[in-house]
């Protein structure tokens, strides 16, 4: 079992909601991920306990409105997160993924090291694609959430 989880989160029909999903997937394409599991967890927030069981690091990905320009990337640390959403309580898909990471820490099965990387979306609507102030920036993303981890980059062949 790996050591570390990357968790990509967020609604890849949204638009720039889905670019922690995406991120997820193109670390697996571009990245040699032994001992790193990486997880496109869409919109399924609650798996995020199960998935950082037993794990000494996490790093999560997600889309954030922060109030900074979009495409800005802001990673911060467990003690540093301040969730400012508000739930409706009118889905069963709907949570603070910051209040999952506590409760998997309190029941004793979340990791003592989280990183939170928010990426600050351009658009929110119905539809496939980010937008460009995120696309133009997406690979200093993957080499930032990499970087974290210590994945390599695969060598040209290997995927």
């Amino acid at each position: 079992m790996a050591e570390i989880a990357v968790v990509g989160l967020g609604n890849p029909l949204a638009g720039d909601e889905g670019i922690g999903g995406r991120l997820a997937e193109e670390l697996e394409r571009r990245y040699d991920c032994s001992g790193v599991e990486v997880y496109d967890l869409g919109t399924s927030l609650f798996n995020v306990v199960h998935v950082l069981e037993n794990k000494a690091k996490a790093v999560i990905i997600d889309c954030a409105l922060m109030g900074e320009k979009p495409g800005t990337i802001i990673k911060f640390t467990r003690d540093e997160a301040r969730s400012k959403k508000v739930l409706r309580h009118m889905s069963l898909h709907e949570g603070d993924v910051f209040e999952i990471v506590n409760v998997a820490g309190r029941v004793g099965s979340g990791p003592p090291e989280i990183v939170f990387f928010g990426i600050e979306p351009e658009r929110i609507e119905l539809g496939r694609g980010l937008s460009a102030s995120l696309e133009c920036r997406f690979d200093e993303y993957l080499k930032e959430i990499a970087s974290e981890t210590g994945l390599v980059k695969k060598v040209a062949g290997d995927a």
